[in-house]
């Protein structure tokens, strides 16, 4: 019987990294942990990738997928230039649990921008997803590594249950380190609206205006 290919980033880094780039770049779904819950990635220019995520997700097509960076200047390249309330939130909360919601400038795959425009992208505090980001060149979809209908998965046991050979590879971090997923904050207006409230508490992110 197949069996999901499962690597242990945490001890063999570099092997990892290197097998995961390789098959994001020809549009293969690769689970990995981020600094709140796993979660599945593929190339955000790679339309059939991103479809196949979805899928995967069974999640609905007009719901699009948020993406993780490896750091501002990424953001800048591919998704476009932060307002000036995100670029403060960003440079105060991020590398962190935190997703933007801001108007994308540059081209990215169908499922990536929402119908209204918007992408929801951050920079997380994994060095994992970082690497992944850096190395790929692009950002990477960083949708919860669960069913549209389940419970995000917390480990790379989980994922192979969920998903076993649907995924190509899982990146195996050991236990998520959250039980909760990012917060989520829309920037394209004069204020910060909250859109859900997670690792990150409200109150935190007000505090980093001031």
């Amino acid at each position: 019987m197949q069996r999901v290919e499962v690597c242990d980033v945490r001890q063999r880094w570099a092997t990892a990294i290197e097998r995961a780039v390789a098959l994001l770049r020809t549009g293969q779904i690769v689970a990995y942990p981020t600094d709140t819950l796993y979660a599945l990635g593929a190339a955000a220019n790679d339309a059939r990738a991103v479809r196949a995520v979805m899928a995967l997700k069974e999640r609905p097509t007009d719901k699009a997928l948020p993406i993780i960076a490896a750091d501002l200047e990424q953001v800048a390249a591919h998704v476009g230039s932060l307002p000036p309330l995100g670029l403060r939130l960003a440079q105060r909360l991020w590398p962190g649990p935190l997703t933007l919601v801001m108007t994308a400038s540059r081209p990215l795959a169908p499922g990536i921008v929402a119908p209204d425009g918007s992408v929801a992208v951050r920079v997380p505090a994994s060095d994992v997803a970082r690497a992944l980001a850096a190395a790929v060149e692009r950002p990477v979809t960083s949708t919860s590594a669960n069913k549209a209908s389940g419970s995000p998965a917390e480990s790379a046991d989980e994922v192979t249950r969920v998903f076993g050979t649907t995924v190509a590879l899982v990146l195996d971090g050991g236990p998520a380190p959250a039980v909760a997923p990012s917060t989520i904050v829309d920037i394209r207006g004069t204020a910060p609206q909250l859109l859900r409230e997670g690792a990150l508490t409200w109150g935190h992110v007000l505090e980093s205006l001031e």
